[in-house]
C-alpha cells in the first residue's frame, strides 16, 4: 500500500492550457504501476528510492513524502511499513 504526497513549487500557477505548470498524477502513477510490475524490490527502500526519481523527473516537484506499507506481513497486524520524505535541492 503507497501513500504519496508531492508538495509542488508554490511560484508556479497552474494553468490548464500550459501543462508545464501542472503535475500529472494520473502519469506518476501509471509509471509507479509499471515499475512495481516489471521490478522486484526486496527492499522498501529501494522501491522508494525508484519512486523518487520517477517523481523528481517532474521540475515541479519540490518535496514528496512516501509511506509504504506491506500488508499482513506480521501475524495480528494490519501492516508494517516505512515512511520517507526527499526535497530537491
Amino acid at each position: 500500500r503507497f501513500n504519496i504526497e508531492v508538495i509542488t513549487n508554490p511560484f508556479v500557477k497552474p494553468n490548464n492550457k500550459d501543462l508545464k505548470t501542472i503535475l500529472n498524477y494520473e502519469e506518476i502513477i501509471y509509471k509507479i504501476k509499471d515499475l512495481v510490475k516489471k521490478e522486484h524490490h526486496e527492499l522498501l527502500e529501494d522501491l522508494a528510492e525508484n519512486i523518487f526519481i520517477i517523481i523528481f523527473q517532474n521540475r515541479l516537484a519540490q518535496k514528496v513524502k512516501i509511506k509504504i506499507e506491506k500488508l499482513e506481513i506480521i501475524k495480528n497486524s494490519e501492516s508494517v511499513g516505512v515512511e520517507f520524505s526527499k526535497s530537491r535541492v
